[in-house]
């Protein structure tokens, strides 16, 4: 008697079915999630499947840039990482991964987390063209110049600023790098460096013309043009000491940005140089367990005789 077939039978198994292919793969769900019966079910699920692809970008940052920091494409024989990921995975964004992994090296996962990719890649930007490196740190306190609607700047902490706020910011910080770099007209490209440079020069002239009609003045004295001529210089001698006065003022200002300025490119140029000693170290490393790898013996070497081995 022929045996019947039951159900489970005439369900294929897992080792048959059918490879995973363009056609079938539209058949299969993006999730295990079930079918929501409210919005809020709905916008929970959508928040979870936004938190795993943002964790999966997170993951693979982290992944190139342990690839990079232990040279791992370098001994397979490629040149860099870039090389290895456009030969291995040519579909790969790796544009956008380096992005991820860029984020990846200067804030760790829990940074992530709170404040998202989207804010935390705009906030990098916007350090990287001031300080050159984001800031090491939570960047929670971190300050941001946001435009406002007048043309004014309020400075607000990063747990503030929303991620429009932030990209406004980015913005016009963008604007204003190639403002600065335009080439303006000849006529107000000569007159702005000679008035600073002749502002103290003027402040001295009028000094020195203040005295010298407060000596004549008081030659002159006790006729009208005497006093005339000494309250003219007194007004002379006051007008320029307080232009000399505030141009010193102006310059003790610069100096100081100057130095904390300093102080910060210091602090950067300090980092990116551990970083390359890092990587020399690495480097050098690499180079050394390629050379002690023994090499095996060609076809016209030799092998010697027994006897010279045991000699030997």
């Amino acid at each position: 008697m022929e045996e019947k077939k039951t159900e489970a039978d005439a369900v294929p198994s897992e080792s048959t079915t059918a490879p995973l292919s363009g056609a079938t793969a539209s058949a299969i769900p993006a999730s295990s999630t079930e079918t929501p019966q409210t919005l809020e079910e709905a916008l929970d699920n959508i928040r979870e499947l936004y938190e795993q692809e943002e964790a999966a970008k997170w993951g693979q940052g982290e992944q190139v840039n342990f690839m990079e920091e232990a040279h791992l494409a370098l001994r397979k024989g490629y040149k860099n990482g870039r090389e290895c990921l456009k030969r291995e995975m040519p579909d790969l964004p790796r544009s956008s991964l380096y992005r991820i992994a860029y984020l990846a090296k200067y804030y760790p996962q829990e940074h992530r987390k709170r404040w998202g990719i989207a804010k935390l890649q705009v906030l990098a930007g916007i350090q990287k063209q001031t300080h050159g490196n984001p800031l090491p740190g939570d960047p929670a306190d971190h300050e941001v110049l946001i435009p406002r609607g007048d043309g004014s700047m309020v400075a607000k902490k990063f747990r503030d600023c929303t991620l429009r706020e932030l990209q406004s910011a980015a913005k016009s910080r963008k604007q204003t790098r190639e403002g600065a770099g335009r080439v303006v007209q000849e006529g107000a490209k000569e007159s702005t460096p000679l008035s600073k440079q002749s502002l103290p020069m003027r402040a001295l002239a009028m000094i020195g013309i203040g005295l010298l009609g407060g000596f004549i003045g008081n030659l002159l004295l006790p006729s009208a043009p005497g006093l005339v001529i000494s309250g003219l210089s007194g007004v002379l001698v006051v007008i320029g000491t307080a232009m000399l006065v505030r141009y010193l003022i102006a310059v003790r200002e610069r100096f100081c940005a100057a130095l904390k300025a300093g102080e910060v490119k210091l602090r950067t140029l300090k980092e990116q140089g551990m970083e390359v000693l890092r990587n020399g170290r690495h480097f050098l490393a690499v180079l050394k367990e390629v050379h002690s790898q023994p090499k095996a013996p060609t076809a016209n070497e030799k092998t010697p005789p027994p006897s010279e081995k045991k000699a030997a």
